[in-house]
């Protein structure tokens, strides 16, 4: 005999069903489900990137036209600042006579053995430049020419506390000079003095670039006007 045939349920005997209806119970969240997150801006960043980039670009153009503006209004000037022009100076005994950049700053004074010092000088945007004379009452305090020659370099290195890198002897304007070249730092002072009977003529310049040619034309435009000047070669 096979099996008894399934006859129908009695009433409450069916099994509960497994997702009554209404709402879902609360529960963790499975992943990946919700919206997706809100993808960052990136047109606003690139904006901000680019005017940056264009800020910096114009930034850097600017400084290397007003350098390049700087540099060639000194080459123009012969090393002189851009609102400072070269102008004659002559001293107050009308016996010297040169150009000079800028309005130079006059200082006087007079040492114990009664040499009367006179100093020009002005300092630029580009450079320090100076001009003195010094003029002897009693000789040159009793040495020569020559002995001054070998002096005068280490003396000025001495006073703006630096080392002599050239020197040589030479003439200006047919009296005897001497010029030099002192190095302080990343700096170099160019230097010519000149004798002229009772009176020593120093000229210095220092201007990156410049000093060389801004030496020569001071030296240059050098008027010696005192009739009695002429080359002493001993004391």
């Amino acid at each position: 005999m096979g099996p008894a045939p399934m006859g129908p349920m009695p009433p409450g005997s069916m099994p509960p069903d497994p997702m009554p209806p209404g709402p879902m119970p609360p529960g963790p969240v499975p992943v990946g489900a919700g919206p997706p997150p809100r993808p960052a801006n990136r047109s606003v960043q690139m904006l901000v990137v680019a005017i940056v980039a264009v800020f910096a670009v114009l930034s850097i153009g600017f400084f290397v036209a007003l350098l390049s503006a700087s540099r060639n209004a000194k080459a123009r000037s012969g090393g002189a600042a851009i609102a400072a022009s070269w102008t004659t100076v002559a001293t107050p005994d009308g016996t010297l006579r040169f150009s000079f950049p800028g309005d130079p700053e006059i200082t006087n004074r007079t040492t114990e053995d009664g040499t009367r010092i006179t100093e020009y000088a002005t300092r630029t945007l580009f450079g320090q430049y100076g001009l003195r004379t010094d003029d002897f009452t009693r000789g040159y305090g009793g040495v020569t020419i020559e002995q001054w020659f070998n002096g005068l370099p280490a003396d000025f290195a001495r006073d703006v506390q630096g080392k002599v890198t050239f020197s040589t002897r030479t003439d200006v304007h047919g009296k005897p000079a001497i010029t030099f070249q002192v190095k302080v730092g990343a700096d170099t002072w160019h230097v010519t003095s000149i004798f002229l009977g009772t009176r020593l003529i120093e000229v210095w310049a220092m201007a990156p670039d410049t000093a060389a040619a801004d030496l020569d034309r001071i030296l240059g435009s050098l008027e010696l006007l005192d009739p009695r000047a002429s080359p002493t070669t001993t004391a």
